[in-house]
């Protein structure tokens, strides 16, 4: 038996759903969506917090139940759906029995979908290391009870039960729900920073309000876990510590791992390894989200298998395929288009402030308006918000990105003080949406970026190591965007002024440069950095870049954010432009990645 945590979309895929039919195989999927709640929304004593209901559940399971019928060939008549009111504790546990379990047999193919809000509950038989089980919330769900069993949760050990009952099916278990209360970023179970409640963002998460946990908490230690059939692969969005969310999307709201999900697998037949590393960059760097998927197993076969391709088709098509014919041509190089940059101003949502005189608000968006790249809005979608109050004349405020990460302000006495505290954080988010634009959807060759160790936040004074893998020789551009909208030249630099590299892996810093006491290292002032890498087949004039010069350990383009014109915003302007005179070049071809590394007090 393998152990692994539940809930924060806790189980997905196993080997099956594929459009290859296996003899004599069914298929049963049972997909569940849970908006609106019967006994919400709700006030918890303890916190005086409210919870509500969700917008995205059924979203998800629309677009779920149309990706098993255009891309899996599932039938109509395979999918079972619950949605709200339907999917009360006992019509799921009813279901799940008669149309998974009774339904189907040994070699068939399962499919259990649960989308809405996630506990946990006191652990009843101690096999938690934190004294909790993680559970689903149907939409019954009570969360004042004076018992476990009145809450009419599902708890992962029921779960297990069933799952253990599906022995000898190929069973696919995908949970977008969580357990963790409050969005939190940090590393390794401890908390660095506590992320404010905005509209961008939902928690998919209900407390219970028990006598066994009314005024207190356990502090977590581990992964919350509940035991398995073995011979399952699982991809989980998040630690067990973490929260999963849902946000909004071009179809509406839905869950942000369903979506990612999704995304990763659109036209694409990777194996669930590539699968969980694309969903776990768009989790973490396109949607930069405090969210860590997880893989279990992480190595073996299983997770080397293409995904939704069962045992018996694997095996077939592990055969090799028959040599093409001598005279047949290889396709040629996919094309690689430029990318197109559109001028963006930065919309800064500006809430009231309680305390600030008429006066002092109109000098303040007087200020904000000589920023040309800042467009102040009151409604609607923001790139950043700015809260707080105005107390004997000031400002106390702070800045807040859509996800309610809230970068530092010191109090200003006006409201030209105050710009000038917030320009370097308004350019920086400026320049991150020109950047998130200088993006190749379909590269013809992979560059991929990551951090050792995969992680995203650190504390100051923490080195960090970045690895760039290449699948061809290539020109390297790596560059971090730190808080303050400077850009910093990673690579090439002093000791790789050159900037070629031959196809494969390296380190930045590599063993070469650390033995010149290079070293990357976090330094004040805190906050988020944007580190963009653009690879490409001929090397870019980096002088029309202004970035000749690599006698420095880290050339540096300081930004402006006061003045009409910066270096830093001229930039993603200035790469595009050079991007696009390079593709009229025959063979050019470019591709970039990005990630989202943060630093905490």
């Amino acid at each position: 038996m393998q152990r692994v945590s539940l809930i924060s979309l806790v189980f997905a895929l196993l080997l099956a759903l594929t459009a290859v039919p296996v003899p004599g195989a069914e298929r049963r999927a049972l997909l569940i969506g849970i908006n609106t709640y019967k006994n919400l929304p709700f006030k918890d004593p303890v916190s005086g917090r409210e919870f509500f209901n969700l917008s995205g559940p059924v979203n998800d399971v629309t677009l779920m139940r149309e990706m098993l019928s255009s891309q899996f060939a599932f039938r109509p008549g395979d999918i079972k759906v619950l949605l709200n009111e339907q999917a009360t504790r006992a019509h799921i546990l009813k279901t799940f029995e008669e149309w998974l379990i009774q339904g189907s047999k040994p070699g068939d193919l399962v499919f259990f979908y649960f989308s809405g809000h996630g506990t946990r509950v006191p652990d009843l038989d101690g096999d938690e290391a934190d004294g909790f089980d993680e559970a689903l919330c149907p939409h019954d769900f009570i969360p004042l009870a004076r018992t476990v069993q009145e809450t009419r949760t599902i708890l992962d050990d029921e779960l297990g039960v069933l799952l253990r009952r599906l022995s000898g099916r190929e069973v696919v278990v995908f949970m977008d729900s969580c357990h963790a209360g409050d969005i939190t970023r940090g590393w390794g179970g401890q908390v660095y920073s506590r992320m404010e409640p905005t509209a961008a963002i939902q928690s998919r998460f209900l407390p219970v309000n028990l006598p066994q946990v009314r005024g207190g908490s356990v502090r977590w230690q581990g992964k919350m876990q509940m035991e398995i059939p073995s011979g399952q692969i699982y991809l989980a969005s998040c630690a067990a510590h973490q929260t999963a969310v849902e946000m909004n999307f071009g179809h509406g709201r839905g869950g942000a791992m369903t979506f990612a999900f999704l995304e990763a697998l659109r036209g694409q037949h990777p194996t669930y390894r590539q699968l969980f590393e694309r969903t776990r960059k768009i989790i973490k760097d396109d949607f930069r989200l405090p969210q860590d998927p997880e893989l279990i197993p992480e190595k073996g076969e299983l997770v080397e298998r293409r995904v939704f391709v069962p045992a018996a088709a694997a095996t077939l098509a592990s055969k090799p395929e028959p040599s093409p014919p001598p005279t047949a041509s290889p396709p040629p190089p996919a094309p690689s288009r430029p990318p197109e940059v559109k001028t963006q101003s930065v919309q800064l949502r500006l809430e009231a402030l309680p305390g600030a005189a008429a006066a002092e608000l109109d000098g303040l968006r007087r200020a904000l308006a000589a920023l040309s790249y800042v467009e102040v809005v009151q409604d609607g979608r923001f790139d950043r918000i700015l809260k707080g109050e105005v107390r004997q004349g000031v400002f106390q405020v702070r800045l807040l990105n859509p996800l309610g990460d809230a970068a530092p302000l010191p109090p200003a006495k006006s409201g030209a003080e105050l710009v000038q505290a917030l320009a370097p954080h308004l350019e920086y988010a400026f320049i991150v949406k020109q950047l998130t634009q200088l993006r190749q959807p379909r590269p013809p060759f992979r560059v991929q970026l990551r951090v050792a160790g995969e992680r995203r936040d650190f504390r100051l004074g923490d080195k960090i190591i970045y690895q760039v893998e290449c699948e061809r020789n290539c020109y390297i551009l790596l560059l971090n965007l730190d808080s303050q909208g400077n850009f910093q030249v990673i690579f090439p630099n002093k000791y790789y002024q050159d900037n070629f590299v031959r196809a494969g892996t390296m380190e930045i810093p590599d063993a070469k440069m650390r033995r010149q006491d290079f070293e990357i290292k976090f330094g004040p002032p805190a906050g988020e950095e944007t580190v963009k890498v653009i690879a490409t087949t001929a090397r870019l004039d980096l002088t029309k870049l202004g970035l000749s010069k690599f006698q420095e350990l880290f050339p540096t383009l300081r930004g402006q954010a006061l003045a009409p014109a910066s270096p830093t915003r001229g930039l993603a302007k200035n790469i595009v432009s050079e991007l696009v005179e390079k593709s009229k070049q025959e063979g050019f071809q470019w591709s970039e990645d990005t990630v989202v590394v943060r630093s905490h007090p």
